[in-house]
């Protein structure tokens, strides 16, 4: 789920440092600008930014509780040992919490296209284990955005280990890496094992719609799709609603050109390109190809930029 940043501004030849960009939650997925994120739960869902502040103050009075109610055991039950053990706990705690931190904060440097500090703040990142599947997420990102597309499919592949390994609860972000392994493998020329990754729809608004669009990509790629009239609908009707559907809406107006529905398919390619950052790298070569080769039909400038 790149960006430029703001001109450089120069004072006897010295440049002004970049503004730091900061990480902005989204309260609704369909809603959400650019360079916006959302927070997903365990099931996929979409929580607003209210439900998370909340989220954050239960886990912190939670752990507050376990935290004195430990204390109280090592002083009168267990012994001044038992501070070892919790002050090994707290230590867990702190480097899970940096590392979340971090893992944020090259997500966010990753939008803006600031691949080489995203990088470096990755390279930070040595534990929690589990962690690690996200920091081989976002290089694969980086990767995408260069166009290194095996670089991109090892660190996916990478991801998908730490996720079998050790991070179960991790499953939405385990959805989001398959789709883009999809993505890669089909720019890999490898659609069988394309077809493999994508496997089964996952819960959750967001996680779906991003799946679409790994599913119509590799159709795309496969020059053919099973989807009916009905299907079509539904699909283009929940995109419609999503202001950053910039790629579904394009792989959605390639499958309703392809079955024959060109009014249709011109219409949702104009609303592709309305929508469409024109900052952010063209990830999805064969969508581009396909609006360079309708540009005229649709209405679009000539030649597509």
């Amino acid at each position: 789920m790149g960006y430029e940043g703001l001109p450089a501004l120069y004072t006897m030849a010295v440049t002004a440092p970049p503004p730091e960009p900061a990480l902005e939650l989204a309260d609704d997925h369909r809603k959400a600008g650019p360079r916006q994120f959302v927070y997903l739960d365990q099931r996929g869902r979409v929580l607003s930014r209210r439900a998370v502040r909340l989220r954050r103050v239960r886990l912190l009075a939670a752990a507050t509780l376990a935290a004195a109610m430990l204390v109280l055991a090592a002083r009168f039950w267990l012994g001044p040992r038992a501070y070892l053990g919790l002050g090994l706990v707290a230590l867990l705690g702190l480097l899970r919490g940096r590392a979340e931190s971090r893992i944020n904060r090259a997500a966010v440097l990753v939008a803006y296209r600031r691949y080489r500090e995203a990088e470096a703040v990755l390279a930070s990142i040595k534990r929690p284990f589990r962690m690690l599947a996200l920091v081989a997420m976002n290089r694969a990102a980086i990767a995408e955005a260069e166009g290194d597309h095996a670089r991109q499919l090892a660190e996916h592949r990478e991801a998908e280990r730490i996720f079998t390994a050790v991070a179960p609860r991790l499953a939405p972000h385990r959805a989001l890496n398959r789709c883009a392994e999809v993505i890669c493998l089909v720019h890999l020329g490898r659609l069988a094992e394309a077809r493999v990754a994508l496997g089964q729809p996952p819960e959750g608004d967001y996680l779906r719609l991003q799946w679409w669009t790994a599913e119509l990509y590799l159709a795309m790629a496969e020059n053919h799709h099973t989807l009916d009239a009905a299907a079509l609908a539904a699909r283009t009707e929940a995109a419609l609603a999503v202001a950053t559907a910039s790629g579904l809406l394009g792989v959605l107006a390639w499958a309703h050109h392809r079955s024959g529905d060109d009014a249709r398919a011109w219409q949702l390619l104009r609303a592709a390109e309305e929508r469409r950052d024109r900052s952010v790298p063209r990830t999805l070569r064969l969508l581009t190809a396909f609006t360079e080769r309708h540009a005229a039909s649709a209405g679009l400038s000539v030649p597509y930029r």
